[in-house]
């Protein structure tokens, strides 16, 4: 009879983290190719993985909500939630799903966005320095 360890399913749960950072790399190099080269590999692996064990933090922890917010960085800067009030505090409220913070996010960006004519809507902060 085969018995699942502790070992084992540490080395699962690695082997799963690993596979959705490559397939978060890959995503982002396709869809932010500039930003992605401009990072380098060892640079955007070092964003996924230190984005990804910020989300932990604010009980962030589905594969599609933690992508959401790797999505954020691209668009509001690599370390938006660790410099906007406005983004931590929602990110923080655990009074609402972690789904539902993310669009609530989503949201604010949006209108704070629009609060700043001039710059051009596609433009993130990286972009506009």
């Amino acid at each position: 009879m085969f018995v699942l360890r502790e070992a084992h399913l540490a080395a699962f749960a690695l082997a799963a983290r690993e596979a959705f950072e490559d397939r978060m790399i890959a995503r982002f190099a396709a869809r932010f190719p500039d930003q992605c080269a401009e990072l380098g590999p060892v640079g955007l692996l070092r964003h996924v993985t230190a984005s990804i064990e910020r989300t932990r933090g604010y009980g962030i922890t589905t594969e599609r909500d933690v992508a959401a917010f790797l999505r954020m960085t691209f668009f509001l800067g690599f370390d938006f939630d660790l410099r906007a009030p406005w983004a931590s505090v929602i990110l923080t409220d655990r009074s609402a799903p972690a789904s539902a913070r993310l669009q609530s996010l989503a949201d604010a960006a949006r209108a704070n966005r629009a609060a700043r004519p001039g710059r051009p809507a596609g433009q993130n902060q990286a972009q506009a320095a």
